[in-house]
């Protein structure tokens, strides 16, 4: 009675509020109703990205909807907002979706390896965690994909949005590193935030010259149409 009360109190004084427009929300951290339909998840044509190492290429998301949440996590140590997300994809994507990476790339999830685009190691251990990896894991758990840990920062890099097109490329060149097998293997690359698409080239490239054998890049957030 006296827990039961105390909690009732806690959420009187600081309630549930939506991730991404601070509205009061009931129960648990979630999306409120008008938040709730912010996906759209669509497959951009692959040759946006020049160097032609990326097979498929999908945003589920507008950045500017989940702004918010991300600077939390990036900034602030906050991750209620992308865990959020996070489930929230996971109900999004359809059978739909995975039926069209099968039938028309010929792409199976579920035989599938599913990598992320590691942080620089440094803002990784300031953090102590990357945002894609808690952005798509219930995406993967749901899609039965098995995730590999299997790509490392061994450059320190500058933070991508201070940079133009060249200089982001430039930026990241060489900077990521295979510590693991991907021979043969359809690889899920996955990133938090698709601008210019330097990031997901650069370790696309490390991919493939390690002998994946097709690259799929999942971007959660993207502005680009």
């Amino acid at each position: 009675m006296l827990r039961s009360a105390w909690q009732g109190l806690l959420e009187l004084l600081y309630p549930y509020r939506c991730p991404l427009c601070s509205k009061v929300v009931a129960d648990k951290p979630q999306l409120c109703a008008n938040c709730m339909d912010i996906f759209d998840i669509r497959f951009v044509n692959a040759r946006i990205l020049e160097q032609g190492h990326v097979d498929v290429l999908i945003f589920a998301t507008h950045y500017q909807r989940i702004r918010r949440a991300l600077h939390l996590a990036k900034f602030e140590g906050n991750t209620e907002g992308i865990k959020v997300l996070s489930e929230a994809l996971a109900q999004a994507w359809s059978e739909e979706h995975s039926r069209l990476l099968r039938d028309v790339y010929g792409i199976e999830l579920t035989a599938s390896c599913g990598v992320i685009i590691p942080t620089d190691y440094k803002r990784r251990l300031q953090r102590g965690y990357d945002i894609p990896e808690i952005l798509f894991g219930e995406w993967l758990r749901k899609n039965n994909i098995a995730y590999k840990n299997i790509l490392r920062r061994i450059k320190f890099t500058r933070p991508q949005f201070e940079l133009d097109r060249q200089q982001r490329r430039e930026n990241v060149l060489n900077s990521v590193d295979l510590i693991g097998d991907v021979r043969g293997l359809d690889i899920i690359l996955l990133d938090d935030i698709f601008t210019t698409g330097a990031s997901v080239e650069e370790a696309a490239r490390v991919l493939r010259l390690h002998g994946a054998k097709s690259v799929t890049a999942i971007a959660f957030a993207s502005d680009v149409d």
